[in-house]
C-alpha cells in the first residue's frame, strides 16, 4: 500500500486455481498489460484483478504445467548420452 492507496494487479489463473501470470495495474503499464491480458485470454486463463496484498497472501503458482523436456543428444558413436 503506497501512501494509503491500495495497489492492484491482474492475475491470470489456470483452471486448477494456480496463477500463471501477474501484471501490476498502473498507468505506465497500460499498453503492456493489454498485451499480457490478451495473450492470457487467448490461452484460456481466467483474469482477475486483485490487490497486491491479496496476491502476496493467497496466490499459489500453477503446478500443472510441465517443464520443457530436454532432448537427449546422441554421442558421436550414435549411443544416447546418459550423463
Amino acid at each position: 500500500m503506497a501512501n494509503g492507496v491500495k495497489e492492484y494487479c491482474y492475475i491470470a489463473l489456470h483452471s486448477c486455481g494456480g496463477w500463471q501470470g501477474l501484471a501490476v495495474d498502473s498507468p505506465e503499464q497500460k499498453k503492456d498489460n493489454a498485451k499480457h491480458l490478451a495473450r492470457w485470454i487467448r490461452a484460456g486463463l481466467t483474469i482477475e484483478r486483485w490487490t497486491i496484498e491479496k496476491v502476496r497472501q493467497d496466490a499459489v503458482s500453477c503446478k500443472c504445467l510441465k517443464k520443457p523436456q530436454q532432448k537427449e543428444l546422441p554421442e558421436a558413436d550414435g549411443s544416447p548420452d546418459v550423463r
